[in-house]
């Protein structure tokens, strides 16, 4: 199993919701409001995909918006 999270920082939770409510995005998104979770995980740029495994273990990672296909392939490289 697969998980992918995707951490938004230093947004508003309303202007995040419509952006992913928008593009019809129905993955998990974390508000990181205050960079605590960035600064955690040493976020570069937003948003940040984390594609973590069954046991929570981060197997791999991408920076900016990502498309379908894209996530998918990243996925496939995993599984």
């Amino acid at each position: 199993k697969l998980q992918v999270v995707t951490i938004d920082m230093r947004e508003d939770v309303a202007t995040v919701q419509q952006s992913v409510s928008a593009r019809g995005i129905t993955r998990p998104f974390l508000i990181d409001a205050d960079g605590a979770v960035g600064t955690a995980y040493a976020v570069t740029g937003t948003p940040t995909h984390y594609f973590l495994d069954a046991d929570g273990n981060i197997q791999a990672h991408k920076v900016g918006l990502q498309t379908y296909e894209q996530l998918k392939q990243t996925i496939d490289a995993i599984i």
